[in-house]
């Protein structure tokens, strides 16, 4: 690209975000949502059971059965 033009598009862009940056208006939002994306499930099988204690009581923990991993969460 050419020193000029290279030259002209930063001083476009600098000049057109002080402006920008200057509306007075709020921000409206439209609507907010989240989901997960991508992810894969795993199957965990054959791990012992254990006991843990949380705050003075004794909970039952089973590590076995099926997770979503490797999944993005977007807000």
């Amino acid at each position: 690209m050419h020193r000029s033009l290279t030259s002209f598009l930063f001083l476009a862009a600098m000049t057109g975000a002080p402006a920008m940056a200057q509306t007075k208006e709020p921000i409206a939002l439209r609507d907010i949502g989240s989901f997960h994306l991508g992810g894969r499930y795993v199957d965990i099988n054959g791990k012992p059971t254990r006991e843990v204690s949380i705050g003075g009581a004794t909970q039952t923990l089973n590590p076995n059965g099926t997770y979503l991993v490797e999944q993005m969460y977007v807000q």
